[in-house]
């Protein structure tokens, strides 16, 4: 029997990711993936591709997103799976990020061009009307262009929090982010908890908003972090998801597509929550 290989939490070039929708289907067809979800930030343009691709491939496709939410410390996102992309209340909402996301990104090179390093416009911007645009485009115009070496020396250099080129950008509550992906037919998962400083804190209030899981089996978690992350998803009636985060080979960090084991049990779970498994 072949081994089960799910990845629910990976990146395409809709948003800051290195391959192509169907590329990265592709990819994790040859690594033996039974179950995909593309959650690219803040955008739902590279769901169709990926989508058709998968069905060619026999694998299991769960159309999903990556929301940005506030929070005082720390990171704070909202995974949404199975999403209906063309729900207007989330379309809208995404078109306004999209154009927020534009004017953020003009400001940063602005930033870099008053320290001399001119990127164009057009070397950082994603195909797609609906593609969204983040510090990763800028990150890798800047290798393109020769004035970094890798992207973790852009966000280091110009583009991290308190870089000389960082603009921070307004999120919208976490709890707004639960609402949308849930009036866009999707479960709301929490991801990668532990870039929230004392997380367990705001959980009770983000299940009460309607907070379904929690991505416990995270690619940059050690086993110790995934098993206690699972103890307070049980504790607290959450499905436990997992997924590497993976963006492509320069952001890879040894976590390929599937490389990280979550038991097919909990993908099951959460395929049924969603109505892709009966």
């Amino acid at each position: 029997m072949a081994a089960f290989i799910a990845d629910l939490h990976t990146h395409s070039t809709a948003s800051d990711g290195a391959l192509a929708p169907a590329a990265l289907v592709q990819r994790a067809a040859r690594l033996g993936l039974s179950v995909l979800a593309l959650t690219d930030h803040d955008t739902t343009a590279g769901v169709d591709e990926a989508a058709s691709t998968a069905a060619a491939a026999d694998i299991l496709f769960v159309p999903g997103i990556e929301l940005s939410t506030q929070a005082p410390v720390g990171d704070l996102h909202m995974l949404g799976y199975g999403i209906d992309p063309s729900a207007s209340v989330l379309r809208n909402h995404l078109a306004e990020l999209r154009e927020q996301r534009i004017r953020r990104i003009d400001r940063m090179l602005a930033r870099l061009r008053e320290l001399g390093i001119d990127i164009p416009t057009s070397t950082v911007r994603p195909g797609g009307d609906d593609a969204s645009v983040g510090r990763p485009h800028i990150a890798r115009a800047l290798v393109a262009a020769g004035y970094v070496s890798s992207v973790h020396e852009a966000f280091d250099r110009y583009l991290g929090d308190g870089r000389p080129a960082f603009i921070a950008i307004e999120h919208m509550p976490a709890e707004d982010a639960i609402e949308l992906i849930r009036l866009a037919g999707g479960l709301p998962v929490m991801a990668h908890p532990l870039s929230l400083p004392n997380f367990t804190q705001r959980l009770p209030a983000l299940v009460a908003a309607g907070l379904r899981g929690l991505e416990c089996y995270y690619g940059r978690y050690d086993q110790s972090q995934r098993e206690a992350l699972v103890r307070t998803a049980d504790a607290a009636g959450l499905i436990a998801t997992g997924g590497t985060d993976f963006h492509g080979d320069d952001y890879a960090e040894g976590r390929d597509l599937g490389s990280v084991e979550i038991p097919q049990a909990r993908v099951e779970q959460l395929l049924r929550a969603i109505g892709r498994l009966h």
